[in-house]
């Protein structure tokens, strides 16, 4: 038996197919793929989908979209319909006596640039539109993935996809306090399979920690100078295990040594300690 550019699938009783077909039998699904449904296939219902007699429609996701064979209709131009549904729509054939005469067209997503955060710190939303000419904006399906680089980043920050319709917004629903990158994708799907994405890094940098220590300060030879008080904080190490060293960078180093300066003091709350005095004057 010849079967080509056919489906013979989803049988209710016995198998699709007995005895065996010809050799140059081609460009058929026999069958069910392993993976798939018979409604990833075709629409098991028969439908009036316009011509004298109902057919079953193919999707666009559908193996059977573009998986003919020209060379074996020659001289069809219609499918089981006739007039007015052509047997080639795309450039080749489908699989079946259906031919879809609607082409897909894609979805749209807007370019996300790549994101810089500070670490511990919460960041976004970021904003980002979609678009479909055939399925309407809040049917589109939108899905963060992550595909590079630090993941534990990644699961950490708790990515998501929120709003509806064409605006959508990425959220960042964690923080954390690793420093690194990653790559992420956003991926929308529209209602006939077809799919868009925006690829983008993600880059968690730590932030400085602070001092608001005063840049010259006034001291007094012959005497015993006090503590001058300082604050120190960080977004992400506790202020308790932030360390904290007076250096010489320039100037009288005699005068520095004879000062005999150090930190004093846990916490937010620093002194800068003065345990020695000096008989000269000068600057450093």
């Amino acid at each position: 038996m010849l079967v080509q550019n056919s489906i013979v699938a989803g049988q209710q009783t016995g198998p699709d197919t007995t005895g065996n077909l010809a050799q140059n039998s081609a460009n058929n699904i026999i069958g069910i793929p392993q993976g798939l449904s018979l409604s990833d296939i075709l629409d098991p219902n028969l439908m009036n989908n316009g011509g004298p007699t109902e057919t079953h429609a193919i999707p666009h996701s559908s193996p059977a979209f573009n998986g003919g064979n020209n060379t074996f209709i020659q001289g069809q131009n219609f499918d089981q319909r006739g007039v007015g549904f052509d047997r080639i729509i795309g450039g080749v054939v489908d699989i079946g006596a259906f031919e879809l005469q609607n082409l897909n067209a894609l979805p749209t997503i807007d370019n996300i640039p790549n994101q810089f955060i500070i670490a511990n710190t919460p960041f976004g939303p970021i904003p980002f539109g979609v678009n479909d000419t055939e399925t309407p904006a809040n049917q589109l399906v939108v899905t963060p993935s992550f595909l590079g680089g630090d993941q534990t980043i990644f699961n950490d920050l708790q990515i998501s996809i929120q709003g509806s319709g064409a605006q959508r917004n990425l959220v960042f629903g964690g923080t954390t306090l690793r420093n690194g990158s990653f790559n992420m994708q956003v991926e929308v799907l529209d209602g006939n399979g077809g799919s868009a994405q925006d690829v983008l890094s993600v880059t968690v940098q730590n932030s400085p920690p602070t001092i608001d220590i005063p840049n010259n300060l006034t001291l007094f030879s012959h005497s015993q100078n006090p503590p001058e008080p300082f604050q120190v904080q960080d977004t992400q190490t506790p202020a308790g295990q932030l360390s904290v060293t007076p250096q010489f960078v320039q100037g009288d180093q005699d005068l520095f040594n004879d000062l005999q300066i150090g930190v004093q003091g846990g916490g937010n709350q620093r002194d800068l300690i003065f345990g020695g005095t000096t008989l000269n004057t000068g600057t450093f």
